[in-house]
């Protein structure tokens, strides 16, 4: 359910222009304007050393379609970014799930190189707090 969530959710941001953004600033507005637009919550950046970490406030993923719908139905959000990021020329970076989501339906992704394939293959997906 996963990859077919990722997948709707990259078609979705082929069909959104975000106009031109020169800074990362700019991009966070673009994205922002979006999602405040569609009653979808916001987003905000901030830059670490090693990734771009991606705060999605108040989506409502889990009011649309259940609690059990955690481990699956942020992969929408992933498709979302990483085409958006992908348009803007980020290259070989992936956007990841970084957690589960909190009690107002904020989750954290992460924009980062890809993982190798042995670090890949025993991640595990994060779960939501109990």
């Amino acid at each position: 359910m996963a990859a077919l969530m990722r997948r709707v959710g990259g078609r979705f941001a082929q069909g959104v222009v975000l106009g031109q953004c020169n800074t990362l600033w700019d991009l966070q507005l673009a994205m922002g304007r979006v999602w405040v637009g569609l009653d979808w919550g916001w987003v905000a950046f901030e830059e670490t050393a090693d990734h771009l970490r991606i705060r999605h406030h108040c989506t409502p993923l889990l009011a649309a379609f259940g609690s059990g719908a955690e481990h699956w139905s942020p992969a929408f959000l992933e498709g979302v970014y990483q085409e958006w990021f992908r348009q803007t020329g980020a290259g070989d970076l992936q956007v990841r799930q970084a957690g589960g989501f909190d009690a107002a339906g904020g989750i954290e992704l992460h924009l980062a190189a890809p993982v190798s394939q042995g670090a890949a293959d025993s991640r595990v997906r994060p779960t939501a707090p109990q």
